[in-house]
């Protein structure tokens, strides 16, 4: 396992520390690791002097263990959104918590380690929030929600909270799963997935009800790698609810109750979502036609697929790449995709 100890802030300037003992360097935004310990995208983006968030997606082949010194900043919070295969693991005050199915808020007044161990294909979403900025957000709350005088958090009385994310916030990790970013909107829809996050994380430490207390971590986990199962297998036909089922080791209506209560689709919608988001990350990466692109991704043919894209982005696959790229020199066969 590597150890690694980084002066993390809520300014970015740690970035390039992390990088140094990880063997690699800088790029922008990006911390480029070598492949053989990570294989996918760091991105660290500032969003103002309150707040800045960490965004990985990818698979690690090495374990690594972050650690925070001990004399280091003591004035924000780390919030953990955790998503994916593997095991992710934060410690604190001698406690573990399970980051791959939700959340966890840290002190950073605390000694933590943050342990992601090889193998893992995950999705990991890092808020840097300074504590009186979010405390001020609380209080807001407050003044506007009652609800949220459940909440726990002050500067002078801190501690460890973590529980499971709700399908929104799934949903919007998922989401990033498919974005590409390079692009020029990327920062926009980090701040803004940032600030929907930091929402979602109010709402659920002021409403105890709403972190699902009657589901097993061990039902989370196979629903878990259902999900990545049909995700792995997007460009291949639905698998079906049976197999899934005996996957999670569920009878198939306990399966498809919880699917949808945990990630806030039926298996099939998911599967046709992310589907489509594939599809359409291809589209604008590959010259290949809409036909061939359909035949790639198994849709039965590529009006079905032009169908479907339609009914999902609001255009015809011809024409989300028009728009996307004006001067892109069209073929004849997609005239009517």
């Amino acid at each position: 396992m590597l150890n690694v100890k980084c002066s993390f802030s809520v300014k970015t300037n740690w970035k390039e520390e992390l990088a140094i003992k990880l063997n690699g360097r800088i790029n922008g935004n990006f911390i480029e690791i070598p492949e053989d310990i990570f294989a996918g995208f760091n991105y660290v983006l500032n969003i103002d002097k309150d707040f800045s968030v960490w965004f990985s997606n990818g698979k690690y082949h090495k374990s690594i263990c972050f650690q925070s010194p001990e004399n280091g900043q003591t004035d924000f919070f780390f919030i953990v959104f955790g998503y994916g295969t593997g095991r992710m693991l934060a410690i604190s005050k001698e406690r573990t918590y399970e980051c791959n199915y939700g959340f966890v808020i840290l002190d950073s007044s605390d000694k933590n380690q943050f342990i992601i161990e090889a193998g893992s294909e995950s999705c990991i979403l890092i808020l840097f929030v300074r504590k009186e900025a979010l405390n001020k957000l609380i209080n807001t709350a407050i003044t506007k929600y009652p609800s949220c005088n459940n909440c726990i958090y002050n500067t002078e009385n801190i501690y460890i909270k973590s529980g499971r994310a709700n399908p929104q916030a799934w949903k919007i990790v998922n989401e990033f799963r498919y974005l590409c970013p390079s692009s020029v909107s990327f920062d926009y829809f980090l701040t803004g997935a940032m600030y929907a996050m930091l929402g979602i994380f109010i709402h659920e430490i002021s409403n105890v009800e709403n972190t699902y207390p009657d589901l097993e971590d061990s039902d989370i986990r196979r629903i878990l790698i259902t999900q990545e199962y049909i995700i792995k297998r997007l460009d291949k036909n639905f698998p079906g609810i049976k197999k899934l089922a005996s996957m999670a080791y569920m009878s198939e209506s306990k399966f498809k109750h919880l699917f949808r209560k945990i990630t806030g689709f039926s298996p099939n919608s998911f599967f046709i979502k992310n589907k489509l988001e594939l599809t359409r990350k291809i589209i604008e990466l590959e010259s290949s036609t809409i036909a061939e692109i359909a035949k790639k991704m198994n849709y039965s043919s590529h009006s079905y697929l032009s169908e479907q894209f339609k009914k999902h982005f609001g255009l015809l696959p011809k024409e989300y790449r028009t728009n996307l790229f004006p001067h892109y020199p069209h073929n004849s066969d997609e005239t009517a995709s």
